[in-house]
């Protein structure tokens, strides 16, 4: 099983990979992602676990039949716009289901070049932006795991946060991004003051740029 050692907001924690459990969410004006399952899997190889942070929970309950090669056959589906691992805490304390975007501070003097390196490297997209260091990236078809990106992110000595936001289920407290930019605990705000929106004056062949 694969673990990912994380630091999460001020915890470290260790998420384990699900042999059983993914996550599943649909495109837009899509319903039902059970129905999306039930095309792409035979019927008495898994049952739904309900919903977490938008995604369908699956359980593969046939030994035949792993994680992976369950989301390989549901990504084919063209209603699905996710499918994802889930990672587990140990003991069974808690689930989390990434939700594919993460927030990434830079260190003070970080170059611009250096930046935009980092966001090709790891094919992520912009989304928002906080200050000139603060960056709300989302992952693309191009990207790793969320947990695997910010994992490798938080080994960077000019990252100075790597946090990915987590749809969770368990008894233990994490943080989550809201959608303005602040978690349960404000910690961007807090250790690095953002300011919303500011130019992004990097990246110029991304997707989506960030101005005034």
């Amino acid at each position: 099983m694969n673990a990912f050692a994380l630091k999460y907001g001020n915890q470290s924690i260790t998420l384990a990979q699900s042999k059983q459990l993914i996550g599943v969410k649909l495109r837009q004006n899509k319903t039902d992602a059970q129905a999306a399952v039930q095309r792409t899997l035979p019927e008495s190889s898994w049952k739904s676990e309900g919903i977490l942070g938008g995604f369908r929970l699956v359980s593969i309950c046939d030994r035949a039949l792993d994680a992976d090669q369950a989301l390989d056959q549901i990504r084919r589906d063209e209603s699905v716009l996710v499918g994802t691992h889930v990672f587990e805490l140990s003991e069974g304390r808690g689930i989390f289901v990434p939700t594919g975007e993460l927030f990434v501070g830079f260190k003070l003097g970080t170059s611009a070049e250096l930046k935009e390196k980092v966001i090709r490297e790891f094919g992520l997209k912009i989304k928002d932006a906080r200050g000139r260091e603060g960056f709300f990236v989302a992952v693309t078809p191009q990207s790793p795991n969320p947990i695997k990106v910010a994992m490798n992110l938080q080994q960077r000595p000019f990252v100075s946060i790597a946090q990915p936001d987590l749809a969770s289920k368990g008894v233990i407290k994490v943080l989550r991004l809201s959608s303005d930019g602040l978690s349960a605990a404000q910690w961007h705000r807090r250790s690095i003051g953002f300011q919303r929106n500011p130019r992004v004056e990097f990246l110029c062949g991304a997707e989506r740029k960030i101005s005034d």
